[in-house]
């Protein structure tokens, strides 16, 4: 190091000024759970600003470039600009996560309130900036390219322009998250070109089973610690549309009787809104469209992967969607819908990975066509 002190008497004890030039050097502050490993870094101090210059940097389990500034102010902030190869989800909870959380064991048994762990982060640090990734995990799915501007206030942590490869497609949104001892996310984003097949890949009940080229909005809620606290607590909505759509085992064109198995299904598109909520996914206006017909309806999808649809055809091929036709009793004329006629309801119940597909025929009634002594 090479620093210098120039002090007026008089005067509180002045900051230095000068340059330290860090060598594997380990640092530890009171809000993270392991030390910063400053490989190669250099720290530059003037009168009234700081600024860190990493070149090589070890922290939440992955390495780091770039710089960190701050300025003196009537309200300082760090700033930033920088770039990490991976980061894990699981490694950023380790880091930052609260030290006194009780053991596997301690949870298993105790049937008590798990206790509120104090505040890992200081309410009175703030920063903003620019974070880029080559990925980030959230096991089981990962994202490339990671690009995001950040700013940290407190506990309230803000990601705008968040933007990332997404196996073979994008995703772009916003997340926003209260690093508190119960802490609180939300996300808000948009999927588009995502390789259905590959996204199916990360799950052993889904891989080989979905392909197609999914978009879509969606947004989602989640608080607590650990992966059970957050999916009991996960709420969400939004819409999703695969183009060219592969499902095996959801062949409705050729179903079988009661209690059959499905065959794989092909769909020139698969569209559904969704709600998610209680460990579950309820589908809404669900529609998958056919090479010979379009199907309709809704269902729900549970995080043990039990899967209820309920489905019916609602387009004819090559009729009109509606005729005019006399009503004999009325004698008079009145549209009819044909989608409006009885049809068969289709039911799928089952395990994804194994669904079982039944139909329910409609009841048989009589339709009489109008007489051509009738038509005006």
């Amino acid at each position: 190091m090479h620093l210098a002190w120039q002090w007026i008497a008089g005067e509180p004890i002045p900051r230095p000024s000068g340059v330290v030039t860090a060598r594997n050097l380990a640092v530890r502050v009171p809000f993270l759970n392991r030390p910063i490993e400053l490989a190669a870094a250099r720290l530059e101090l003037t009168p009234g600003q700081r600024r860190i210059t990493l070149t090589r940097a070890a922290a939440f389990g992955t390495h780091w470039q770039g710089s960190v500034s701050w300025k003196e102010s009537e309200a300082p902030v760090w700033e930033f600009d920088l770039a990490a190869d991976r980061l894990d989800a699981g490694d950023l909870d380790r880091w930052l996560g609260p030290r006194a959380r009780p053991g596997w064991l301690a949870r298993l048994f105790s049937s008590s309130a798990p206790p509120q762990f104090a505040p890992a982060l200081p309410g009175a640090l703030l920063a903003r900036g620019k974070l880029r990734a080559e990925s980030f995990v959230l096991a089981p799915i990962e994202a490339q390219n990671v690009r995001a501007d950040i700013e940290l206030d407190g506990r309230a942590l803000d990601v705008q322009q968040l933007s990332a490869r997404f196996y073979g497609g994008n995703v772009t949104g916003s997340l926003e998250a209260k690093l508190t001892a119960d802490p609180v996310y939300r996300f808000l984003g948009r999927l588009d070109g995502v390789n259905t097949a590959a996204l199916a890949a990360t799950s052993a009940a889904l891989k080989a089973r979905l392909a197609g080229t999914l978009a879509g909005a969606v947004q989602f809620s989640a608080q607590g610690i650990g992966r059970d606290h957050l999916l009991a607590s996960i709420e969400g909505r939004g819409n999703l549309a695969v183009s060219d759509a592969e499902v095996h085992g959801l062949d409705l064109g050729a179903s079988q009787a009661d209690s059959g198995i499905g065959r794989g299904g092909r769909y020139s598109s698969v569209r559904a809104a969704f709600v998610v909520g209680g460990r579950a996914i309820q589908l809404q206006s669900l529609v998958l469209a056919g090479t010979e017909e379009v199907y309709q309806g809704d269902g729900t999808v549970d995080f043990a992967r039990r899967l209820v649809l309920n489905l019916r055809p609602v387009a004819l091929p090559m009729l009109p969607a509606t005729l005019s036709v006399t009503l004999a009793a009325a004698g008079d004329r009145a549209p009819m819908d044909l989608r409006d006629l009885p049809t068969r309801l289709i039911h799928v119940r089952g395990l994804i990975e194994a669904p079982r597909i039944s139909t329910e025929e409609p009841p048989q009634a009589a339709v009489h066509a109008p007489s051509p002594s009738s038509h005006r």
